[in-house]
């Protein structure tokens, strides 16, 4: 009998035809099963880079405040709530996009270098939760 990588778990011989387990399914893994889903996870990437290492471990400002926290890892997927992105998900009517400093359109890696932002970082300084991201809790993620 082959073991699969949940606790070494041996498929018992099935019972009755309406169950069905995973096991049916999903084939063994070889090798260690954290590395097998980090590989399955990295093939299943669609972006050219990932924004966020995959990784078995809390990233980087995991301690901070509960809003600091969301705002960056707003920030480091790029899924905040941008005018660009608020248009995209229909939550507003596509007309005013601009940001308030000017640009054509506010996405959410130009509130990183917003000028009406009291500092800008870089993607590093996300990334890393370095101390320029303590300005996440300022008005320029609110929008």
């Amino acid at each position: 009998m082959r073991s699969y990588p949940m606790h070494n778990y041996t498929p018992v011989p099935q019972r009755l035809k309406s169950r069905r387990g995973f096991y049916k399914i999903v084939a063994p893994v070889d090798g260690e099963a954290s590395l097998a889903r980090r590989e399955l996870w990295r093939s299943r990437i669609s972006l050219p880079t990932p924004f966020v290492p995959v990784l078995e471990r809390l990233p980087p400002g995991h301690d901070l405040p509960r809003r600091v926290w969301q705002s960056l890892n707003r920030l480091r997927t790029q899924v905040g709530r941008s005018k660009g992105n608020r248009s995209r998900w229909g939550f507003t009517g596509g007309t005013d996009l601009g940001c308030e400093c000017g640009a054509a359109m506010q996405t959410m890696s130009h509130l990183i270098t917003c000028p009406l932002c009291p500092e800008t970082c870089s993607r590093q300084d996300l990334m890393s939760a370095s101390a320029y991201t303590k300005w996440a809790e300022t008005r320029c993620l609110n929008n």
